[in-house]
């Protein structure tokens, strides 16, 4: 699922939005605000629906951005169930607690670091490096976060043809080691294309790859699609949908964001 991310299609598509694009030379920052909802069996007997309302800040200053964001979540679902904060990162814990149980809270804690490369020095491909820290600030009692601070680095790929910006994302993440849960490291992979409709709007579809964090679980395997358009001239919205290819993801997602641009 993608918990932290639900304001993530925004931040991608509002770049491409001419009356909301940031001077790269310049300084802009910006609020998002989303609401997430999903629901899958993971390979289990019952359903787990999630929501989240995350509120995420973003700096960008030249070719570096900087991005933290905090999530509220509610889960319903399985007491064993363990929420990761991250695509593919659903945690199933076999020792935990039996029946079914509600429970909600902030979430993990979410810190960003970006960098795009010159396109002197890439041409006419667009390259942007990542790493993102999860700080283990959820209530790992209540299963809304695993209590451990796991890391993330990422490599993004996009070359615009007319219309079109396909790109390829690949990411590792190392996760942390909660007591009594054995956790793989895994690799996330994204591709797909962004499509300029016209001068407003942008849509986006990709193919989501993200390897389970226990042996409990299958692979995450996802359809993505969004759209983005301007609200105003300072605001844009977002709306995605996920459908779930594999028992390691949800069966289905969508959620709606709204990015305000302050300067």
């Amino acid at each position: 699922m993608k918990l932290l991310f639900a304001a993530t299609a925004a931040v991608a598509l509002m770049t491409a939005a001419p009356a909301l694009a940031a001077d790269d030379d310049g300084a802009s920052f910006s609020a998002i605000v989303g609401a997430d909802y999903s629901t899958g069996k993971y390979g289990t007997t019952e359903e787990t629906e999630v929501f989240i309302a995350p509120v995420s800040l973003q700096a960008k200053f030249g070719q570096t951005r900087l991005t933290v964001t905090a999530p509220y979540l509610r889960i319903d679902g399985p007491a064993n169930f363990v929420s990761g904060g991250d695509p593919g990162s659903v945690i199933i814990d076999p020792s935990g607690p039996t029946g079914r149980l509600v429970r909600e809270g902030m979430g993990d804690v979410s810190l960003g670091v970006a960098y795009s490369l010159s396109n002197d020095l890439t041409g006419p491909y667009d390259i942007e490096l990542a790493g993102r820290v999860k700080l283990p600030t959820a209530d790992e009692d209540e299963g809304l976060g695993t209590g451990e601070t796991d890391y993330t680095v990422s490599l993004d790929v996009a070359r615009t043809v007319g219309a079109w910006t396909p790109f390829v994302t690949i990411g590792y993440r190392v996760m942390g080691d909660p007591a009594g849960l054995d956790l793989d490291n895994t690799l996330q992979t994204s591709i797909g294309t962004s499509l300029q409709l016209s001068e407003r709007y942008v849509a986006l579809f990709s193919y989501d790859y993200n390897q389970a964090t226990t042996s409990q679980l299958d692979d995450g395997q996802e359809i993505f699609a969004a759209l983005n358009g301007p609200l105003t001239d300072t605001v844009s919205w977002t709306v995605y949908g996920v459908a779930g290819l594999s028992d390691g993801s949800p069966d289905a997602e969508g959620g709606l964001a709204l990015t305000v641009k302050f300067r």
